[in-house]
């Protein structure tokens, strides 16, 4: 304590120290006010002189100053200061510009995504793992089928060598517009029209595949489960989005031969083409194979076929629309993205989602009434089926039986949409 008192650690109460004096006599000690090591600093008389105008510089710039800067000190001041902000800024710009750029492959990319998420929701299928494969998605045919189009909607190709030829176009137009489109110029004879519509035919069983391709045969035979009347609208919104996803030129054969047995199913000036068949039934059943059908040969193709083109027929101008809602998601994906690129929304607070389309239905079934309705349903077709094949004057005894075996083997493999379903016995069916 007495150095502590001689060295100013403490003093008495008087303030005094320095001395080795102390006595344990009841008297008060304190610590100084002082610091007694470093002396408070106290700045020079001059800075104190010019406090009062130089205290601006806090708060002002240095030419506002009453002291101010020599010119000189100025310009090197105010060089050093936008030297470093005009290279951050610099930098920022480069690494926006950088971030902005988004390349082709995101692009399809997001296209390929999209679709499958549209796809998958409305086939209500936990994974299209086993009817659609990411590589089977080809962007560029997409966004070709999308954005070249004519006024109808129908694919322009610039490639003349992958369209019809000249002759089947002026064929179909023939029949599509009938008798409107005939070439009054020249004579025509007693059965013109069906020497022109077997042209057209001859032509499309010539192709060596199916205008949907094998490689898409099992997604379109899943959407199959579809085609029942409380379906209609999903199936339609699934076949759009199939239907986009040819080939281009593959594309444009369907949309005008759609076209064209539409038009001549629902003409009533156009003489029959069939002595024995209906106009409808013989365009279904003459061009199912040209539109689907498998790789190898099923028994059960000429099932599949027939309700599917029935059903595209009735339906083509919808299925065959441009569907804009997947051009509209992934424009939509694309602006998010290049936004959240550049700061004006934050990644981490937004969820990235496409725009899926909604349904609702008029009335909700029960199981057991779907079930009904597909057992119904199936019914009729093949009870149509069977008419068909009666009625067919053009097919020999051992046609109709190949035909007939077809049939039979469906029964064996679906017994309760079969032929005792629908009213017809065993033996009755074979007589």
């Amino acid at each position: 304590m007495r150095k502590f008192l001689k060295n100013h650690v403490i003093e008495d109460i008087k303030g005094r120290w320095g001395a080795e004096n102390l006595e344990d006599n009841g008297a008060l000690y304190r610590f100084p006010p002082t610091s007694p090591v470093k002396p408070l600093p106290s700045p020079p008389r001059e800075n104190l002189e010019n406090f009062s105008g130089d205290k601006g510089k806090l708060f002002k710039l240095p030419s506002s100053s009453k002291r101010g800067l020599k010119k000189q000190e100025l310009l090197q001041s105010v060089e050093n200061l936008a030297r470093p902000k005009a290279d951050v800024a610099e930098e920022k710009k480069e690494g926006t510009q950088q971030r902005r750029e988004i390349t082709q492959e995101y692009v399809q990319e997001t296209w390929r995504n999209i679709i499958q998420i549209h796809l998958q929701s409305i086939l209500g299928l936990p994974s299209l793992e086993e009817v659609l494969q990411p590589a089977q998605i080809i962007p560029e045919f997409v966004m070709y089928n999308m954005s070249n189009t004519s006024k109808h909607g129908v694919v322009v190709l610039q490639d003349k060598a992958e369209d019809l030829p000249h002759w089947v176009l002026s064929a179909m137009k023939c029949l599509a517009y009938w008798p409107r489109n005939k070439d009054m110029s020249q004579d025509t004879y007693s059965g013109f029209e069906r020497d022109v519509f077997r042209t057209v035919a001859d032509y499309f069983l010539s192709l060596p595949e199916p205008l949907l391709t094998f490689e898409y045969y099992e997604l379109f035979v899943n959407i199959l489960d579809l085609l029942q009347p409380h379906l209609e609208r999903v199936a339609v919104e699934a076949l759009q989005i199939c239907c986009v996803l040819l080939p281009p030129p593959r594309r444009r054969k369907l949309q005008l031969l759609l076209r064209m047995m539409h038009r001549i199913s629902g003409n009533v000036d156009m003489p029959r083409l069939h002595d024995a068949m209906g106009t409808r039934s013989l365009l279904i059943q003459t061009f199912s194979r040209c539109v689907l059908r498998c790789a190898q040969e099923e028994d059960l193709d000429e099932l599949l076929s027939t309700r599917l083109l029935a059903f595209l027929m009735d339906h083509q101008q919808e299925i065959l629309q441009v569907p804009a809602y997947l051009q509209a998601a992934v424009q939509d994906h694309l602006e998010f993205v290049r936004k959240a690129q550049v700061g004006h929304f934050e990644c981490e607070k937004e969820e990235i989602c496409a725009i899926l389309p909604t349904y609702s239905y008029c009335k909700q079934i029960t199981p057991q009434e779907f079930e009904e309705q597909k057992v119904s349903t199936s019914q009729a077709a093949v009870a149509e089926l069977l008419e068909n094949i009666i009625k067919d004057k053009n097919l020999s005894v051992k046609e109709k039986k190949k035909k007939l075996k077809q049939v039979s083997l469906f029964h064996l493999l679906v017994p309760e949409v079969g032929l005792n379903s629908i009213g017809i016995k065993s033996n009755d069916f074979w007589l």
